[in-house]
């Protein structure tokens, strides 16, 4: 029945649905290029899409998975329980309701707008698309950044302050890593089976980990070196056409970078910059860096927290009062999983990682699917890079996962059903 619904309204819907995918992309990219700026814009495009989003639900009837909504149901009981229970310790809210309540509520009336009986491949399509412009984006502005092009983006100029103290250390300001960590291995499982030649994505994708080498972030500086391993062991076949045309991107890709290297090298009047990249990376695993101190002393101070409060935690909006790193969230931390644990405690834990392992099961169980693996790997690696960086409540990212987990089920529910 339900399937038929999605289907008798795909024509309808497709008179609206290209304005409504366009806004979508246009949200998208807004959010994962410039996490810090143009916010009128971007509250703006939001508030569009959930009223599309409302809309949509009231002309189809169809409301999103029943397990997102179970899901969703159960984190705002976590979230308001606990942020209740924070502020009866004596915590401010300092913005947790927003974060925790507001922004959950709003994902799922964004991802009410797509049809998934139809608009699967053209999710895709935005996705990818997002991804070559995030990552030519960051390209040219690092290259502005480094002086080796004049810098284009005028609202980048605060941002772009290259920290060159010695030939150990360089970064370009980056700002949307959490990005980065996305769709770096995003665009390297998708490039499995966009095959061609030199394809825009694949030419995007070598400037993107030029990019992210140079950028002194040093967690996306270690996703493009994983992404660089995984892509050279890969190996769909030994047909020579194959090996031939690897070892012509191959040889073009280094060399390619080693142009780029050479030139910001002489710029910077570094010996070698590849030699400084490697140590401003090695930098973060130095445990005398100011960096890696602050790091572990607030890893300390969380753990003995959880302590105290370990089944439930201190409250989703709790903070170690002594030790706060952002006084208008303070319950913000870099160490957002051990945070979590100082929060919500093992309880919370157990809910979260259970809503994520819901999340990623139809993408596992259908990872024969290039755009299922991809946007699998993908979370994983942002997952990871998550743990020592304030992005997990990053909105965009949740949209494409529960967008993908929808588009996922209804794929592998199609291909159950028998012929004729």
């Amino acid at each position: 029945m339900q399937k038929n619904i999605l289907q008798n309204k795909a024509q309808v819907e497709f008179k609206t649905f290209s304005f409504t995918m366009l806004l979508f992309a246009i949200w998208l990219i807004f959010n994962i290029l410039f996490p810090g700026e143009f916010g009128a814009v971007k509250n703006g495009l939001t508030l569009i899409l959930i009223v599309s989003g409302i809309l949509h639900i009231a002309y189809t009837g169809l409301l999103p998975d029943f397990n997102i909504l179970g899901g969703l149901l159960a984190f705002l009981t976590l979230a308001l329980l606990s942020i209740w229970y924070g502020e009866s310790n004596g915590f401010i809210n300092g913005g947790a309701t927003s974060v925790f309540v507001l922004r959950p509520v709003l994902i799922v009336f964004l991802i009410a707008n797509f049809n998934i009986a139809n608009d699967r491949q053209r999710f895709f399509t935005v996705i990818d698309a997002s991804a070559i412009i995030l990552l030519l984006y960051n390209f040219i502005y690092v290259m502005g950044a480094l002086g080796v092009i004049p810098q284009l983006f005028s609202w980048e100029l605060d941002n772009g302050n290259v920290t060159s103290t010695s030939a150990t250390f360089i970064a370009a300001r980056l700002t949307n890593q959490g990005a980065l960590t996305f769709f770096l291995p995003y665009v390297a499982i998708r490039l499995e089976k966009i095959s061609k030649k030199f394809n825009l994505m694949y030419v995007s994708f070598i400037l993107g980990i030029i990019a992210s080498l140079l950028s002194g972030r040093r967690i996306v500086q270690i996703v493009a070196i994983a992404v660089i391993f995984y892509t050279l062991i890969r190996v769909k076949s030994l047909t020579v056409g194959y090996v031939f045309r690897m070892f012509v991107k191959l040889v073009l890709s280094i060399f390619v970078i080693l142009l780029v290297g050479s030139i910001v090298s002489s710029l910077l009047n570094i010996q070698n910059v590849f030699f400084t990249i490697y140590e401003t990376i090695a930098d973060a695993f130095d445990a005398d860096t100011a960096s890696s101190i602050i790091r572990a002393s607030q890893a300390q101070y969380l753990i003995e927290g959880w302590k105290s409060h370990p089944l439930i935690g201190q409250g989703l909006n709790s903070y170690v009062t002594s030790y706060i790193r952002n006084y208008d969230s303070p319950w913000s931390y870099e160490y957002v999983y051990y945070a979590f644990l100082y929060q919500i405690g093992i309880f919370g834990i157990f809910l979260l990682v259970s809503m994520v392992i819901g999340i990623t099961k139809p993408l596992l169980q259908n990872i024969s699917c290039n755009e299922d693996k991809s946007l699998l790997v993908a979370f994983i690696f942002f997952l990871v890079a998550a743990a020592s960086n304030p992005m997990f409540t990053n909105m965009w990212v949740w949209v494409i996962m529960l967008s993908g987990y929808e588009f996922s089920k209804y794929e592998q529910k199609i291909r159950r059903q028998p012929i004729g």
